[in-house]
């Protein structure tokens, strides 16, 4: 029986480490950007043109320090929304 010399452990293959270089930039990009659009268009529904679900008018109740504003009606029916993105400008 013949026993070869173990193998020492070398770099990765070209390809592995095109994936790493820049298919994972490209994936993690491609994930936050449809999450950015998935979010504006949850709160541009929510907003639904300043008319809360119950027909009453959203009325801003709140801004934070990074410009987020808090929406609520008059007799608070319908909770509140807070709104980071421009949809109520």
């Amino acid at each position: 029986m013949h026993l070869s010399a173990p193998t020492v452990c070398s770099a990765p293959p070209p390809i592995m480490m095109f994936e790493i270089k820049v298919v994972l930039p490209f994936t993690i990009f491609l994930l936050m950007t449809v999450g950015s659009v998935w979010a504006y268009r949850v709160e541009k529904r929510l907003w639904n043109k300043g008319i809360a679900s119950s027909g009453q008018k959203w009325e801003l109740r709140d801004m934070d320090s990074q410009g987020g504003r808090m929406y609520a009606t008059s007799d608070k029916s319908d909770g509140y929304i807070w709104v980071p993105w421009k949809v109520d400008r």
